[in-house]
């Protein structure tokens, strides 16, 4: 790209964020992608646009999935290439792979690149291999080989790790953002314009600055029309289903938003737990922000991404009463801690539109709950899951399977509870346990009998038979004078599956589809019993034909 003299004084220079893209496998397989908005380039674009910059966005890892699996489009891509390690890093190097760029030139034919001075590039999350950042790295050497732009490099902690670990990337990526990138990616571009206006240009550079910032994002130029499922109505298994077909027809749009940073909870296992309440908009900035984004995109729900939206029990009640009062009729759904979740406040957020609550459990045994420093009673828990019930909002429990000393009788304990409230519980969502590098357990150890903490990065086998294929493990560690880390990790399987079998709690949608499907049927119906009849009616269609899943959408058997 030929650059022209003083391009970039007085921020006349185009940017260009542009989320890459991460694969399941190498055939492609299973659809493991979710379908809405990535809400940290959203964020991103929204603080862009406010401090001037000519910026556009693209999201070329929908564009990607969603051309891979729809059957009109014919453009199955050879995921294979971004598998190859020792490839990719010869390419790095050499800037030679013919069908490699071939490859990459195919997936950003509909993505426009002309005239842009600085890509952004946002690494989505990969929880089952490094593909993600084979496919970014391999993208940044092709960019830079091609337009000569500056290239800034960020997205999941994980994943800018390993790339800063693992591979060569001076004269490819010029910068790589750590953690949030609102208050960084300006401390960038700062640095990049006054290296344009004479001044010594840095080196490669690792930007990280804290961030409390909340900016409600701006979802202007992504690919709206893909964020559907569409894709999936040429799949003839599906044509007799009246109900799939509607929903896959009904076009549902959910974003995703943020608008509380942190927790005031300590639990021990929690990146919050290391950082505290960092941060919320007031009710009144809340209610505005979604307004402006119903009116803009008209989305069929919100996905609130909020690590706890009840950080205090006048606060839930007064960003529902700022909602209610404008009149919007929207949908959401969040996390929540029991605490102080009292029945005005659930009343409240269904009268806002709340139509799902996500609860933290994690253990059912007092001793462990004690240990981590939950801070609920279980019979707080109970009350709470009969107030949802009897709202109509659909309810799920986090589960942790696996925390340090747990016992085969803490297991029982966690079981028995969560048949006893079985017709409260919509959703059980089981975890493995895993050390989180912002948690009080990985910051104070010692406190919790942890010990010998060793950074192992390791992605589970999906075909590992015992292990939630969805798990990725930073760190391994002991428990003092308790079980060693290989003892310990069949220790967690053994629980996750204990649980997962005594619960039949993975009976539920894919995950590619389950968002979307709970919002579609409360948008059609206030009745949560035709809802749950219905959401079955799903689960028994979609779990009848997964083979297709598993071998790919377009497989046919």
């Amino acid at each position: 790209m030929e650059q022209k003299a003083g391009a970039y004084r007085n921020k006349n220079i185009k940017l260009k964020l542009l989320r890459t893209v991460g694969f399941w496998k190498e055939g492609g397989g299973l659809v493991e992608h979710l379908f809405f908005p990535p809400l940290a380039m959203g964020v991103l674009f929204s603080q862009l646009v406010r401090h001037g910059y000519d910026v556009t966005q693209d999201d070329l890892s929908m564009r990607v999935h969603f051309d891979h699996y729809d059957k009109a489009i014919n453009a199955r891509y050879n995921l294979g290439i971004f598998f190859q390690e020792e490839r990719v890093r010869r390419y790095i190097a050499s800037g030679v792979d013919t069908e490699l760029e071939s490859e990459i030139m195919k997936m950003l034919q509909d993505t426009r690149l002309d005239g842009v001075d600085i890509f952004l590039l946002s690494i989505p999350e990969s929880l089952y291999n490094a593909s993600n950042i084979l496919f970014a790295v391999s993208l940044a050497k092709f960019l830079k080989k091609r337009y000569s732009p500056h290239i800034v490099v960020g997205g999941h902690p994980f994943s800018v790790k390993l790339i800063l670990e693992q591979y060569a990337i001076n004269g490819v990526i010029d910068y790589i953002v750590v953690e949030e990138g609102e208050e960084a990616v300006l401390d960038v571009l700062e640095r990049i314009l006054q290296a344009t206006d004479g001044k010594k240009p840095d080196e490669f550079r690792i930007i990280e600055k804290p961030n409390k910032q909340i900016l409600i994002p701006d979802f202007s130029g992504l690919p709206f029309d893909k964020y559907d499922l569409s894709f999936s109505l040429g799949y003839d298994y599906f044509s007799s289903h009246e109900l799939v077909q509607d929903f896959f027809s009904s076009h549902t749009l959910l974003l995703p938003v943020q608008f509380v940073k942190g927790c005031p909870n300590v639990c021990a296992f929690c990146n919050s737990s290391g950082e505290g309440l960092r941060s919320f908009l007031g009710p009144e900035e809340v209610a505005n922000g979604i307004q402006a984004l119903q009116e803009k995109f008209n989305p069929t729900g919100f996905l609130f991404l909020n690590d706890t939206v009840n950080i205090s029990g006048a606060y839930i009640k007064n960003v529902c009463a700022a909602i209610i009062k404008k009149g919007m009729r929207i949908l959401w759904s969040d996390c929540a801690t029991v605490k102080g979740l009292d029945e005005e406040a659930i009343s409240k957020m269904r009268e806002a539109g709340c139509i799902r609550l996500i609860l933290g459990m994690e253990t059912a045994s007092p001793r462990l709950l004690a240990k981590v420093k939950k801070g609920i009673a279980l019979a707080e828990l109970e009350r709470v899951l009969q107030l949802t019930a009897q709202y109509g909002i659909w309810t799920g429990i986090e589960v942790i399977c696996g925390l340090p000393y747990e016992t085969q009788d803490d297991v029982r304990l966690t079981v028995e509870f969560l048949l006893r409230n079985k017709q409260y519980i919509d959703r059980i969502y089981c975890n493995i346990f895993d050390l989180r590098p912002r948690s009080r357990m990985f910051l104070h150890p010692e406190e919790y009998g942890i010990e010998n903490i060793r950074d192992i990065n390791l992605y589970s086998s999906p075909n590992q038979e015992g292990v939630n294929k969805c798990h990725y493990v930073q760190f391994s560690f002991d428990e003092t004078g308790g079980l060693k880390w290989e003892d310990k990790m069949r220790q967690q399987i053994d629980s996750y599956n204990a649980v997962v079998r005594a619960t039949d709690s993975l009976a539920c949608l894919p995950l590619f589809i389950e968002e979307h499907a709970l919002f579609y049927l409360y948008s059609r119906s206030n009745d949560k019993e035709t809802i749950k009849e219905q959401y079955r009616s799903l689960v028994n269609v979609f779990s009848g034909h997964g083979a297709h899943y598993e071998a790919g959408m377009g497989s046919k058997k």
